[in-house]
């Protein structure tokens, strides 16, 4: 892997808590220990074929800003990783997938009905109109 991080996001990627927020500046890298922490590196996660992760952002402009992360740092770290563009989600030779999404509004996060996750980050929490989004995308979690 070429990509090393910071000593914060160091700390984020080891946090074995269910929730962890991580906040700073703009530049930070908190986006970038986002997108590394979806792969589940730690625990082999992108190597299980049902491993499923999901990256929200408030704005599918917003979220073409994560995936354009992921670009430049999926290609060093998974050998074989494949991005599909029309449904935004990164293939693992495994079957894993890692899918980015937004929610503009409480109700688009019926798009995720039905889906199960084992990893969800939501990029820039504070910029959701409500808890709501939250809320519904861990009763995803499993």
């Amino acid at each position: 892997m070429t990509w090393e991080p910071t000593a914060r996001q160091a700390e984020f990627l080891a946090a074995s808590e269910e929730e962890v927020l991580f906040g700073g500046a703009a530049g930070g890298g908190k986006s970038d220990a986002l997108v590394v922490d979806a792969l589940g590196l730690a625990h082999d996660a992108i190597l299980r074929p049902r491993y499923r992760a999901l990256l929200i952002r408030r704005t599918l402009p917003e979220a073409r800003e994560i995936i354009d992360r992921s670009r430049a740092l999926y290609p060093r770290v998974a050998e074989g990783a494949t991005f599909h563009e029309q449904d935004k989600e990164w293939r693992f030779p495994s079957g894993a997938k890692v899918m980015f999404g937004y929610c503009e509004r409480d109700a688009d996060v019926y798009r995720y009905q039905g889906a199960e996750f084992q990893w969800i980050g939501v990029d820039e929490l504070g910029h959701f109109g409500s808890p709501y989004v939250w809320e519904y995308l861990t009763s995803r979690l499993r």
